[in-house]
């Protein structure tokens, strides 16, 4: 009895040292040393002459932080030019600097060499022109593969390169980053050709030639490996990843709350276990409901009338603010992405958006917009000294300054030097 005592003593102790403190003090004093930068301002004039003891505003205009969205009903479910199309492009832009498109092979592709490129571009660009960066999910998946799909194991990964490659060669100058292959370790109950290429080589050798794949394309692209299986399986697979040089450069951890949503002691462990392979971590599908909670494990049975409530509301508000908060206070996350927008056609029909099937705001649309547009957002009236100089402590992202009728845009990010020069034209 005394030995038990004794390692559960041991454990304790070991998970208290190990976890990350979640008392409020803490979580923002963490926001506000990792998210935020002091910076020292020189403002001239366009004659390089210091523009001296005068008012300027400066106003953050986004985030270097991801706060992501899934986009997939952007001009697809809603009738182009619509009253609702334009209201889910709004609420869309009006939180969101981060958006995950559709490239899954079945829609992109539903038969062989008719793909959807033209909507995927047009999203894309929408994107670039809000300042939203764009993010490609997936590029190899053994789910939602085209019935016409029917090859070999060998066919399969030949083709699998050729759709990787023209890809991001297609999307080179649309696209920021990509989950270049998704849930490599869920092959066992499938049986289609991804599925059976994958595990004909291994789920640790299909994510070495998906990331070769792009790396010989674009050796700079931002490369994802996402997975629900956040287990210490996902967390051997990057590890052996990093050990055959085939390092990607982010972890994606899926994070759907249908059967609950995650206690502190949970988020706290699996970011502890995860920062060990010391890569930045993305949470690619952050789902918290606003009804009734799943009671089973069948993530592929459907619910019918599964409503969002006013209880069930309120208590996704509070919950996301807590989750946020938490993940924002954290250096290792790089990016946080809601699933989805909104109630209508949501994954598993679920009331996971954070707008009704109607676009209304649940208070979990406000509170977020409130978190990232409010609390976590820079501006500042000041003025400058005999030097042309300002300073400011702000949270990282980009920036405008006005003076009298001219304004300039800039961008504070953590490379960003703590001394720069700003010139007025």
């Amino acid at each position: 009895m005394h030995k038990i005592l004794f390692f559960l003593t041991l454990i304790l102790i070991f998970q208290i040292t190990n976890a990350i403190s979640l008392n409020p003090k803490d979580i923002e004093n963490r926001i506000e040393k990792h998210r935020k930068k002091e910076f020292y301002i020189t403002l001239i004039d366009s004659k390089g002459v210091p523009v001296k003891n005068k008012d300027v505003y400066i106003e953050q205009i986004s985030h270097e932080f991801l706060f992501g969205c899934n986009i997939f009903h952007w001009d697809r479910t809603f009738r182009s030019g619509s009253i609702e199309e334009k209201t889910y492009r709004d609420k869309f832009s009006e939180i969101f600097n981060y958006a995950t498109l559709p490239f899954y092979w079945g829609y992109y592709e539903p038969e062989k060499g008719k793909e959807r490129i033209e909507r995927l571009k047009r999203i894309a660009s929408w994107c670039k022109e809000k300042g939203i960066k764009t993010k490609a999910h997936p590029l190899v998946w053994h789910e939602v593969v085209p019935e016409w799909a029917n090859f070999s194991p060998e066919e399969t990964e030949t083709i699998l390169e050729k759709r990787v490659k023209k890809i991001m060669t297609d999307f080179k100058d649309l696209i920021d980053y990509y989950d270049v292959i998704n849930e490599s370790l869920g092959t066992k109950n499938y049986n289609n050709c991804v599925a059976n290429w994958i595990k004909k080589i291994g789920h640790d050798e299909a994510v070495k030639k998906t990331i070769k794949w792009a790396r010989e394309i674009d050796p700079e692209a931002y490369l994802i490996v996402n997975d629900y299986n956040i287990t210490s399986e996902f967390y051997n697979q990057i590890e052996n990843l990093k050990k055959s040089k085939a390092t990607p450069d982010a972890i994606g951890l899926q994070s759907h709350m249908h059967v609950g949503v995650w206690e502190n002691y949970k988020l706290s462990e699996i970011i502890v276990r995860f920062e060990k392979l010391q890569l930045p971590i993305h949470f690619t599908e952050l789902t918290i409901l606003s009804g009734k909670l799943k009671t089973d494990n069948d993530w592929f049975s459907y619910k019918i009338g599964w409503f969002s409530t006013p209880e069930g509301e309120k208590k996704q508000a509070e919950e996301l603010k807590r989750i946020y908060t938490i993940l924002f206070s954290i250096p290792s996350v790089e990016a946080i992405t809601w699933w989805d927008l909104t109630d209508y056609d949501a994954w598993q029909g679920a009331p996971a958006g954070l707008l009704r099937k109607d676009l209304s705001s649940k208070p979990a649309y406000e509170e977020l917009k409130r978190l990232v547009k409010e609390v976590w957002w820079t501006k500042t009236n000041l003025i400058t000294d005999n030097e042309g100089k300002i300073s400011f402590k702000g949270f990282k992202g980009k920036y405008k300054l006005v003076f009298g009728n001219k304004e300039i845009t800039f961008e504070l990010l953590k490379n960003t030097p703590s001394n720069i020069i700003l010139r007025l034209k």
